[in-house]
């Protein structure tokens, strides 16, 4: 088979390349929070429970109509709140949803890091985008472990009070008489027994308790933190009788 060169030069061969939406800049929602109070929320910060938390927010869609807005947590498997949207606000919508850390209806704030965030529907319910922000709640911590504290009686070694009578609840420090006045403003409790031998039982009180159930050592010049203590519950000192006078907790 022979091909002359007229032949072969008149063949071309073209392709095509397809442009897929790139997912970083597909959507054109905007949301701005904002700082109208001082709970209003921003794209991070760290809350304690009870803290009141606002989401106040405006959140636009240039070129596609809005049906509704909704607050997403993030590991939800849906929206926690849902919001329809008036004609009026077909394109730009501003809401405060506001709530509790431990107590509210749009979600769980578990301790650590919670993120959420608003987004918009259309019509027949598509996703139109989140102004490709998050908003992270981060709760501290209800319990502190303290592990590997030890405190002693006070009477374990009385004659120069060397012994770890007295605990920092926030730092886990442990101080004796010796150590406590320059750390008043940081402890927490007090421990001392009642009781004679083979029946002690443990008690723990605050420095700035009047009148101090516990007075072998002179604590009137400390600044003394104000501790405060639930009342004794029934049957919980059975726990700590026979306490051994080399007793540590």
């Amino acid at each position: 088979m022979h091909f002359n060169g007229d032949a072969v030069s008149g063949i071309s061969f073209t392709s095509c390349k397809k442009t897929a939406p790139n997912i970083f800049n597909m959507f054109d929602v905007t949301l701005d929070l904002h700082q109208n109070s001082p709970y209003s929320v921003t794209e991070n910060q760290t809350l304690n429970e009870g803290d009141s938390i606002y989401f106040d927010f405006t959140i636009n869609s240039p070129t596609k109509e809005m049906y509704q807005v909704a607050l997403f947590q993030v590991g939800s498997a849906l929206p926690n709140l849902r919001i329809n949207l008036g004609d009026q606000n077909r394109h730009t919508y501003t809401g405060v949803i506001k709530g509790v850390v431990g107590s509210n209806g749009f979600g769980t704030l578990k301790d650590g890091a919670n993120t959420f965030r608003i987004w918009a529907y259309d019509k027949q319910g598509i996703y139109l985008g989140d102004g490709y922000k998050t908003i992270t709640i981060n709760v501290n911590n209800k319990i502190m472990h303290i592990v590997n504290r030890k405190i002693y009686f006070p009477d374990v070694d009385s004659a120069n009070g060397s012994a770890n009578a007295y605990i920092s609840l926030t730092t886990g420090e442990t101080f004796n008489y010796q150590t406590g006045a320059a750390n008043a403003s940081k402890i927490d409790l007090g421990i001392y027994r009642v009781g004679g031998t083979g029946t002690n039982a443990l008690r723990f009180y605050s420095l700035n308790a009047s009148p101090l159930p516990f007075t072998a050592f002179n604590i009137s010049s400390w600044s003394k933190r104000d501790t405060k203590l639930a009342n004794p519950q029934n049957g919980q000192n059975s726990n700590f009788y026979a306490v051994t006078p080399q007793a540590l907790l």
